[in-house]
């Protein structure tokens, strides 16, 4: 038994209750904790003088404070203290979230522990509380100025998207104002469709005070509704909602699993996002859109194109050979580790650790790496990033790694199939194999891939999961990022 609370209308009726509760107590042995324990009276709506009542024992409990007491975490006296409850839930909401925000989370787990900690201190009181939606909107706001000081948002990135979930691309932080009008509005509806005796007594009480703060609704419905309205006003945004619009067509909805399965730094997942957001201040930008007096959109290191975030990821001619490369390379010795292990090469413990050498050879199979295939014809295109050859069934696998603009990722496949068919054929022929196919492995430089990509992976047997990879080649592009808005 805990948190009594009786009433009572005059001292005397309130003294028999205390007898009978302290007689009860005596029964099984429990005791009043007179230090956590007040009374209060109330006249005419008013709080009045109250020297406090006596138990049968001698004891007294006193009258209650000017600062109230809390009943179920809820501060009161003669009634709520609205005013007083805020104050204290807005600053501990704001501690925690300063508290998290300081640690080495990582941005997934960043948004889970202020939606799993922070959160719930404003969402417990909902119903209750009489927020605003100005107060509410307030705390939103705040929150997002600590995630920008943090470094985990963009100041110019979408707001939106934020509170848009991870499977759909969006960052899965929970909106306040939401929270707080989405558990109003299920208390309403609990409230309204109970079947309860005790509370369709009260349910006209209810409505004639104006007691229940939201309205009946679904709430799955409801939910639905308000994911899709968020994820509407982000892709529907000019600039901000460019880059999903731009990918839908050709994306699998695997695109966004680096989001749901990985630990990107909070840092760098805000920076990603902030790329596909076009947030970034690229020359380009601030010569179009901040209009910066004597400006240049041409990119500050070859000088000959618009600095775009596209052009800075895959575009510019001076990183091509080697940032571009490192980039490519590093997806490129993923794919390798993972062909080392299910073919029993040695390999490095972790993939992202892994060295690739030139040639591995066993009874099964043959591995190369970035090999020149000599052949009795010119061809072109003889040196794919990956070639595998099964000795005992006589195929051949051609396998080549591409991490381009995350809208031409189509292109680029089909570009990496017609590619390798002349040095298909010579080695089908010269080899004396009986089958030989072109597998292309394309993720974008912002981490899009097609409904083909799953398939092409398994069929050249890399267990990888399509995060990891998309991790690789997301890690290579926040590097150039940096590396070119820095100078």
């Amino acid at each position: 038994m805990d948190d009594l609370k009786l009433y009572a209308s005059s001292e005397q009726d309130m003294e028999k209750l205390m007898h009978t509760t302290s007689e009860f107590s005596n029964d099984i042995k429990m005791e009043f904790g007179l230090d956590k324990c007040a009374s209060v009276k109330v006249t005419k709506g008013k709080k009045a003088v109250f020297n406090g009542i006596s138990l049968p024992n001698g004891d007294k409990i006193g009258g209650l404070d000017e600062e109230g007491y809390k009943y179920l975490g809820v501060l009161e006296a003669n009634t709520i203290l609205h005013r007083e409850m805020k104050e204290l839930v807005t600053k501990e909401y704001v501690w925690r979230v300063k508290k998290i925000l300081k640690t080495q989370l990582h941005g997934k787990f960043t948004m889970q522990a202020i939606n799993t900690w922070a959160v719930p201190l404003v969402r417990y009181g909902a119903g209750i509380l009489n927020w605003t939606a100005q107060e509410l909107r307030s705390l939103d706001t705040k929150t997002r100025k600590l995630l920008r000081i943090n470094g985990a948002h963009h100041p110019q990135g979408d707001v939106d998207r934020l509170y848009v979930s991870r499977q759909l691309g969006g960052r899965g932080l929970q909106s306040i104002e939401e929270v707080v009008r989405r558990e109003e509005n299920a208390l309403t509806t609990f409230v309204k469709n109970s079947s309860d005796p005790e509370i369709v007594r009260l349910k006209e009480f209810f409505v004639e005070d104006k007691i229940l703060l939201g309205e009946e609704i679904d709430k799955e419905i409801d939910s639905l509704q308000r994911e899709e309205q968020r994820r509407q006003r982000w892709t529907g945004k000019v600039l901000h909602g460019q880059f999903p619009r731009q990918v839908q067509p050709m994306a699998d909805p695997d695109s966004w699993s680096w989001m749901v399965e990985q630990d990107l730094k909070k840092e760098t997942e805000g920076l990603l996002i902030a790329a596909q957001d076009q947030a970034l201040r690229t020359n380009y930008i601030k010569h179009k859109i901040d209009k910066v007096p004597g400006s240049s959109p041409l990119c500050r290191l070859c000088r000959s194109h618009n600095e775009t975030t596209d052009h800075i990821l895959n575009g510019c001619p001076k990183l091509s050979q080697t940032d571009y490369k490192a980039r490519h390379d590093k997806v490129s010795a993923a794919v390798h580790w993972s062909l080392c292990k299910e073919y029993g090469f040695d390999h490095s413990s972790k993939w992202y650790e892994h060295r690739a050498e030139k040639v591995l050879e066993n009874d099964s199979v043959k591995l190369l790496w970035d090999f020149h295939v000599q052949s009795d014809h010119v061809i072109e295109h003889c040196r794919p990033d990956l070639l595998l050859v099964k000795k005992k069934t006589k195929e051949a696998v051609i396998i080549d790694i591409a991490v381009p603009g995350d809208v031409r990722i189509t292109e680029k496949e089909q570009d990496k199939i017609l590619k390798y068919q002349d040095l298909k054929r010579e080695i089908k022929t010269v080899w004396q194999l009986r089958k030989v196919s072109v597998v292309p492995i394309v993720i974008g430089a912002l981490g899009t891939i097609t409904s083909n990509f799953r398939r092409y992976l398994d069929s050249v047997s890399c267990k990888l999961r399509v995060s990891n990879l998309q991790k690789t080649a997301l890690l290579g592009s926040a590097h150039i990022l940096r590396k070119v808005l820095e100078i």
